[in-house]
């Protein structure tokens, strides 16, 4: 079962992360359409999230990134 990409959004800012409901260039209205033309998937494209990094971002960072999604994943039936 998908889930509300904002539903995700929100549980990443929960835990002092931002990320992405929509690729970089895509407008508010309908689905991601660079999503859609890698996966072919309409539901793909409107479930979608974007997590980006930069030659800034630091280990420890990335490490707290993975800690949530793991966290994420247990707490995965919980959200909507």
């Amino acid at each position: 079962m998908r889930k509300n990409p904002n539903s995700i959004q929100k549980y990443f800012q929960d835990n002092q992360l931002i990320i992405s409901t929509k690729t970089a260039c895509s407008s508010d209205i309908g689905i991601s359409k660079s999503v859609y033309s890698i996966t072919e998937s309409e539901e793909r494209a409107k479930s979608s999230v974007r997590i980006s990094l930069s030659y800034k971002t630091k280990r420890s960072e990335i490490e707290y990134l993975l800690k949530v999604i793991d966290k994420l994943m247990g707490d995965y039936d919980e959200i909507d």
